[in-house]
């Protein structure tokens, strides 16, 4: 609630809301809810618009930067190519399109893009390699090709590709969106296909799904193995 209403009072600040986000998951941690929902709150709550429009902050920088090159301009040929500090307003200018470029960005995408390589690269691996344990012991090949081994190659394989395609088609028809630019629906189908493709998300939601469960360690292999 805190976040939503900071978000509707056009507050910007992403320190605000990564350390609401991690008080978030840590009352999910500790309330039996699993801690991953906490991300999926924080994610719609933080803000994907600007304070201000864009053309407003790209308006400031172009104002400073004509403010600094007329200081520039004013120096001599000889204080040019000297290593010299910046004057006090010098500082300010850089600071005021510092700022200005930062704010151009919202909090949202800001933070995706700063995450981009530690969750691709460190977190989804370690996320992979947490869930895969894949114990073959009193597995057979059979085990694809009945109960929920065959459940899974269905769900992901068939599933996931008529679901994405179809409700595609329904949205497109009732043109709520349209086609992209360039493509056709065999190219489209072909897409559909590869969102079928599921590893580290799949083991981990075989995982809830059957912990617990009575006899749900075999259940969970055969899942593990269709996945």
């Amino acid at each position: 609630i805190a976040m939503i209403a900071a978000n509707f009072s056009k507050v910007r600040s992403k320190a605000f809301y990564v350390t609401m986000g991690l008080l978030l998951w840590y009352l999910m941690l500790n309330s039996g809810i699993h801690a991953t929902i906490a991300g999926v709150i924080t994610a719609f709550c933080i803000p994907a618009t600007l304070k201000k429009p864009t053309v407003h902050y790209l308006r400031r920088i172009v104002e400073n930067v004509d403010k600094f090159r007329h200081i520039h301009e004013t120096t001599s040929e000889e204080d040019k190519h000297k290593l010299v500090v910046l004057s006090n307003e010098e500082v300010h200018v850089w600071k005021s399109i510092e700022s200005a470029a930062d704010k151009m960005i919202s909090p949202l995408q800001d933070l995706e893009d700063n995450l981009h390589f530690l969750i691709n690269y460190i977190v989804i691996p370690l996320f992979a390699f947490a869930n895969a344990g894949i114990c073959f012991e009193g597995m057979s090949i059979g085990g694809l090709f009945s109960g929920v081994g065959l459940a899974v190659i269905v769900g992901l394989v068939l599933g996931k590709f008529i679901g994405v395609l179809s409700f595609s088609w329904l949205a497109i028809k009732m043109k709520i969106v349209s086609l992209p630019a360039g493509t056709d629906w065999k190219a489209f189908a072909s897409v559909c296909v590869v969102c079928g493709i599921g590893f580290t998300v799949s083991m981990f939601i075989a995982d809830l799904s059957y912990a617990g469960v009575e006899g749900g360690k075999a259940l969970l292999e055969q899942a593990k193995l269709g996945v």
